[in-house]
C-alpha cells in the first residue's frame, strides 16, 4: 500500500481511548405537583362512574376482566421518572404500553399509560387509592394524573376511506390476556373469509399482531372494540417505475471477471419478487439458497422490479459515456414478493425472521417494499418490528426505501413501514436540478421518523426521476431500464455498505451504517445549526464513492470508537487533539456521530428504545461542559423531556453533531457517554460505534502526522487483502 493512500485513511482503536469514570453526582430537582390528592381522588371517582356506565351501555365492546383504560398524565411529566410504577405494583394493575399525546407545543405534550384491570378494580380504583395516601410515591404519582379513560383504537389515514370488497389489515391488540382468549373475542366480528393470523414479537411483553382480510362494516365494528390498540394497512406496495427499455449498448467485460474475482464479491442478500436468472448479465451474480419455492412461486411481475433492484446493486446507475460495466456485488436473492403476498405481508416478515438466523455470511440486507401507508407515531407494524428486532439480535444491516409519496401532502407524504425502524438504515432518493446539483427528488417521501428514529430518511442516493431517469440494468438481456425511485436508490446503498465492510475487517455493519451517516454531505439550508439535517434528506446525500466512506482529506482525521456499553456505565472517550506546542491549529471542527442498536419495545410508541447512549462534548473538563448546552445554546440547567428528545435527540439509536473550537479554549478535550435505558434489569452490553472527525485550520503540519506520532495506540484501518493489493498496483 502506497504511503499517500495509508495516510488518507480513517483511524481505528479510538475505543484504547476510553476511559472509565463514576456516574456524573446530579442535583435534585422537585417539581412542583399540580393537583392536591383529595382533587385528583374526585376526578377519578367522576371518570370511573363515566367508564362504567360506557362499558355497561356498549358492553360488546368489552373484555370485563381485561379492560384497557388510558391513564394520562399532566403535561411537563413525560420523563421516564414520573411514571407510575409503583403505584401500579402497588394497585395490582398491569401496565401493558405507553404513548405520548402530542399538542400544538411539546412541552404541552402529556404521557398516556395503558393498563389493564378488570372490573373490580376499577370500580374500587379511587378506594384503593385512598387506602394508601400515606405513602410518599402513592401521593407523587396521583398528583400528576389528569385523567382516566377507557382505551381506544387508533387507526392509520388511509383506513378513513370508504372501499370495496375486502382490503389486508392490521390489528394491533394490547398484551392482555391468551391468544386463544383474544381470537375468540374478536371472532363475532372476523369472519371465517377474514382469513385470520395472529402473530407476537419474541420481546417481553409484546403486543398481539391480527391481520385479516376485512370489509368495511367489520372494520366499522373493530373501531370501537376496547382491547384495540392500533389498526394499519397491511397492503404491500410494489414501486414498478419501469418507463420502458432502450438497447445497451455498453459492454459487460466477462472475459476478466473469473470465478476468483467473482468469488471475491461482498455478497447482499435481496428480498424483493425473485431476479431474472436467464439474464447472462447476471450469470454468475446471483444464487438462490434459501428460497422456498412452495411458499414463494415467482409472478413475472414482481420479477421484473426484483430485477431491477439487483442491477441497481450490481452494477448501479448506467450512463452514456460508460465504456462498459463492472459488478460490484453479488447477489442472495430471496423472492418473497407475489400476487399473494401483497396481501400477506406477515406471511413475508415470518419468512424473514425465519431465515435469517440461518444466515451467517450476509451482512447487508436490501428491502425495497413494504405497507402501502405512512407511518404515525402510534402505529408500529410488525414488519417494522421484526427488522429492528433481528437487527439487535444478529447485528444485520437492513437498508429500507422509504417510499414514493413525498409529493402527497403531510402527513401522507411521511416514510413508509418498515423504513420507519430504528435499527435499520431508510434511503431516500435525489435528483439533479439544471444547474447539475444534487436535489431531493419529489417522489421520495419524507420524515420526521417516529419516536427512537426521529430522522428520517437517514440519507438519500440518486434514485433519478421521469425527465432523468435512473438506468438500470434489468431483466432483459439485452437493454437498459429507465427508472426511477427509492425502491433503486436503497440497493446503490446497500451495495456501496457491503463493499466497505468487504474494505477491512475494522468495518462492522454498524460501523459502516455510521460511517454512511457520518460522512454523509448534508442538504445545504439557510441558518442551519444542526448539521444540516432536513425532513427530505435526512443526515444528506451518500457519498458517491466507496473509497470516501473511510478516507480523509488532508486537514481532517475520521477516528473509529467501538466497543460496547452497558447500563450506568460512563466513559470518556479521548478526543485526540495534538499537543499545542507542536501544532499549530487555531480551531478546530469537531463532528461525531453515534450509532447504537436496542431491543424494540413495540407496546409503547413513545418509548420503543430501550437502550439509548446519552452524550457531552467536553472541550476543557477544568470549564462547563458544553456538549448539549452549546449546541442547543441552552441556558437551563434542567432541560424538560420534550426538549431533550427533539434537539437533543434523546433515545434516539442515531444521533450527529457539531461544533467549533478555537484553540484557545480546549484543554483535554473528551465525549462523555453513558449508558440509558428504560428497564433498569437491563445488564446486557449494547454494540455502540462513535465516529469523531477532526478538522483542523491554519496548520502547517498535516493532522493525521501529528495524531500518529502523539497518540501510538491509533493506527489506519487494516484494509482486505484484495483490496490491499489493488490499492498497491
Amino acid at each position: 500500500m502506497n504511503e499517500e493512500f495509508r495516510r488518507r485513511l480513517i483511524m481505528k482503536n479510538g475505543e484504547r481511548l476510553r476511559i472509565r469514570a463514576d456516574h456524573p453526582k446530579r442535583g435534585s430537582f422537585t417539581k412542583t405537583l399540580p393537583h392536591s390528592f383529595d382533587d385528583v381522588i374526585s376526578k377519578i371517582e367522576s371518570d370511573v362512574r363515566l367508564m362504567n356506565d360506557e362499558i355497561e351501555s356498549d358492553s360488546h365492546n368489552f373484555m370485563p376482566d381485561n379492560l384497557v383504560a388510558e391513564i394520562e398524565l399532566e403535561p411537563g411529566f413525560t420523563a421516564k421518572s414520573y411514571e407510575p410504577l409503583d403505584l401500579f405494583k402497588k394497585l395490582n394493575i398491569a401496565k401493558v404500553g405507553t404513548r405520548i399525546k402530542q399538542r400544538e407545543s411539546s412541552q404541552d405534550d402529556s404521557r398516556i399509560e395503558f393498563v389493564k384491570f378488570s372490573k373490580d378494580q376499577l370500580i374500587n380504583l379511587p378506594a384503593a387509592m385512598e387506602a394508601h395516601k400515606d405513602i410518599q410515591y402513592v401521593q407523587k404519582s396521583v398528583r400528576i394524573i389528569r385523567t382516566i379513560r377507557l382505551a381506544s383504537p387508533f387507526r392509520t389515514e388511509s383506513l378513513e376511506e370508504n372501499w370495496e370488497g375486502r382490503i389486508p389489515i392490521e390489528i394491533v391488540v394490547h398484551p392482555i390476556a391468551s391468544e386463544e382468549i383474544i381470537l375468540d373475542f374478536l371472532s363475532s366480528i372476523l369472519s371465517q373469509d377474514s382469513n385470520v393470523r395472529l402473530r407476537t414479537l419474541e420481546t417481553p411483553n409484546s403486543p398481539f399482531y391480527i391481520f385479516a382480510s376485512v370489509k368495511k362494516e367489520e372494520f366499522d365494528n373493530l373501531i370501537t372494540i376496547n382491547p384495540i390498540r392500533s389498526m394499519g394497512n397491511a397492503k404491500v406496495r410494489i414501486l414498478s417505475a419501469d418507463e420502458g427499455r432502450i438497447p445497451l449498448k455498453i459492454s459487460l467485460d466477462r472475459d476478466i471477471w473469473t470465478p476468483e474475482k467473482i468469488a471475491a464479491l461482498p455478497v447482499i442478500g435481496v428480498f424483493d419478487g425473485g431476479i431474472e436468472n436467464t439474464n447472462f448479465k447476471f450469470r454468475g451474480l446471483v444464487q438462490r439458497s434459501y428460497w422456498d419455492k412452495q411458499e414463494f412461486p415467482i409472478s413475472n411481475y414482481h420479477m421484473d422490479h426484483g430485477s431491477l433492484v439487483a442491477g441497481a446493486a450490481i452494477y448501479g446507475p448506467i450512463s452514456d459515456s460508460m465504456k462498459s460495466i463492472q459488478p460490484r456485488v453479488r447477489i442472495e436473492d430471496i423472492p418473497v414478493l407475489n400476487n399473494e403476498t401483497e396481501n400477506k405481508i406477515d406471511k413475508i416478515a415470518d419468512y424473514i425472521k425465519q431465515i435469517i438466523p440461518r444466515i451467517s455470511n450476509i451482512n447487508v440486507f436490501n428491502i425495497s417494499f413494504g405497507p402501502e401507508e405512512a407511518i404515525t407515531d402510534d402505529h408500529i407494524s410488525y414488519f417494522t418490528a421484526v427488522l429492528d428486532e433481528l437487527a439487535y439480535r444478529y447485528h444485520k444491516l437492513f437498508i429500507v426505501a422509504t417510499g414514493n409519496d413525498g409529493i402527497r401532502s403531510y402527513p401522507e407524504n411521511r416514510v413508509q413501514a418498515p423504513s420507519d425502524g430504528m435499527n435499520v438504515l431508510s434511503v431516500g432518493a435525489y435528483d439533479y436540478d439544471s444547474d447539475g446539483e444534487k436535489i431531493v427528488a419529489d417522489y421520495s417521501s419524507i420524515g420526521p421518523g417516529r419516536e427512537s428514529a426521529k430522522i428520517k430518511p437517514e440519507i438519500v442516493e440518486f434514485g433519478g426521476s421521469h425527465s432523468n431517469p435512473l438506468v438500470l440494468v434489468g431483466a432483459d438481456s439485452f437493454a437498459t431500464d429507465p427508472s426511477s425511485g427509492t425502491s433503486f436508490a436503497a440497493p446503490i446503498v446497500a451495495a456501496k455498505l457491503a463493499q466497505t465492510i468487504a474494505t477491512s475487517p475494522d468495518i462492522t455493519p454498524l460501523v459502516a451504517k455510521g460511517l454512511a451517516i457520518h460522512q454523509a454531505t448534508p442538504q445545504k439550508q439557510p441558518n442551519d445549526k444542526n448539521v444540516g439535517i432536513s425532513k427530505s434528506a435526512g443526515f444528506g446525500f451518500m457519498s458517491d464513492d466507496v473509497e470516501d466512506l473511510y478516507t480523509d482529506s488532508e486537514d481532517e482525521v475520521t477516528i473509529i470508537y467501538h466497543d460496547v456499553i452497558a447500563l450506568k456505565d460512563v466513559s470518556r472517550l479521548l478526543l485526540p487533539i495534538p499537543n499545542r506546542q507542536n501544532f499549530d491549529a487555531t480551531k478546530y471542527d469537531i463532528t461525531w456521530t453515534i450509532v447504537t442498536m436496542s431491543a424494540p419495545n413495540a407496546s409503547s410508541s413513545d418509548a420503543y428504545s430501550n437502550f439509548a447512549i446519552n452524550d457531552t462534548l467536553v472541550v476543557d473538563d477544568e470549564h462547563v461542559p458544553v456538549g448539549k448546552s452549546r449546541i442547543t445554546r441552552s441556558n437551563n440547567k434542567y432541560k424538560p423531556e420534550p426538549e431533550l428528545r427533539a434537539n437533543d435527540f434523546k433515545w434516539d439509536t442515531i444521533v450527529k453533531k457539531k461544533i467549533a473550537v478555537n484553540v484557545a479554549t480546549l484543554g483535554t478535550p473528551y465525549i462523555e457517554i453513558s449508558g440509558l435505558s428504560r428497564s433498569f434489569e437491563s445488564s446486557e452490553p449494547v454494540e455502540f460505534a462513535i465516529i469523531v472527525t477532526l478538522k483542523s485550520y491554519n496548520n502547517q503540519t498535516l493532522l493525521s502526522d501529528e495524531i500518529l506520532n502523539e497518540y501510538d495506540m491509533l493506527e489506519p484501518l487494516t484494509l482486505s487483502e484484495t483490496l490491499t493489493t489493488q490499492v498497491d498496483a
